[in-house]
């Protein structure tokens, strides 16, 4: 009975994430940093992708809040850009992407701003990054406002 409640419950907690998670099998590298205790709420990934052109991420802190802005900087690293129309999206815990479309197609040389009329919202979730098209080792910073 415990070994058919434990298959149960990983069926479940597979079911939840967005199925672009499930298919990775690496997960680039990403350096993660989360602001929750003032009135404006900030979370920026350092992004370098795999082989494959994929990275992602889930924070350790929930998040509630209208996102306000999306900065999108493949210019921050000039090692290694990543390549043109690479896709950035931000899952909740109920698996929609919070971006809302909007960070995909991602313009490579160029700082890409998104602002609040074109974003989403959360309510107390983790926050789940996944980065796909990016290239080998492609090097990102982003950067979410949420209020």
């Amino acid at each position: 009975m415990k070994r058919m409640t434990l298959i149960v419950l990983a069926l479940v907690a597979l079911s939840v994430l967005p199925p672009p998670l499930l298919a990775q099998s690496t997960a680039g590298l990403v350096t993660r940093f989360e602001i929750t205790s003032t009135p404006i709420k900030e979370l920026e990934f350092d992004v370098w992708a795999s082989s494959g052109g994929t990275a992602y991420d889930t924070t350790s802190l929930k998040f509630s809040g209208r996102l306000i802005s999306l900065h999108v900087d493949p210019t921050a690293r000039t090692v290694y850009a990543p390549t043109d129309s690479f896709d950035v999206r931000v899952f909740d815990d109920l698996g929609y992407d919070i971006l809302m479309g909007q960070g995909m197609n991602m313009d490579s040389s160029t700082v890409n701003y998104k602002l609040e009329a074109n974003l989403g919202a959360v309510r107390n979730s983790t926050l789940r990054l996944l980065v796909q098209n990016a290239g080998l080792d492609g090097s990102i910073k982003i950067r979410l406002l949420i209020k």
